[in-house]
């Protein structure tokens, strides 16, 4: 996926010029491949999920990020990786960290810290550090 197209995806809001979030993606373009964006930038652009931890995210429904998100947990799921996400209704990227206190960031806080003590649960009970 290109720049342009990742652009064009994006919600009226982030549409505007914006040279700040424009350099953003051009700082994390392939050198390779100056129209691929890197796999560091867009783990949903990757291909092999082979081998993968579990994985636990969560995302707003009206954010930038929504349904990049939502693919790469298809595509974790695809490739026999345990993966899971909550969606909660608001169009800000990491609200959690931005706006903690609101419900919606308590109770996606709440989840989040609940879903990992499970994971060190399970990795305590495999005794050998694996999840």
């Amino acid at each position: 996926m290109g720049l342009n197209s990742i652009l064009s995806s994006l919600k009226p809001s982030f549409r505007k010029p914006n040279p700040g979030k424009e350099a953003c993606f051009v700082r994390c373009i392939s050198a390779s491949d100056p129209i691929t964006v890197s796999p560091y930038a867009s783990p949903a652009q990757q291909t092999d999920f082979r081998g993968l931890p579990p994985c636990f995210t969560f995302v707003g429904d009206g954010e930038p990020f929504y349904s990049e998100t939502l693919q790469y947990v298809e595509n974790l799921r695809a490739a026999g990786v345990e993966a899971e996400a909550d969606v909660f209704h608001t169009d800000m990227h990491a609200f959690d960290m931005l706006r903690p206190e609101d419900p919606v960031s308590r109770e996606a806080i709440r989840r989040f810290h609940a879903r990992f003590e499970r994971a060190l649960f399970t990795a305590s009970r495999h005794g050998d550090g694996s999840i």
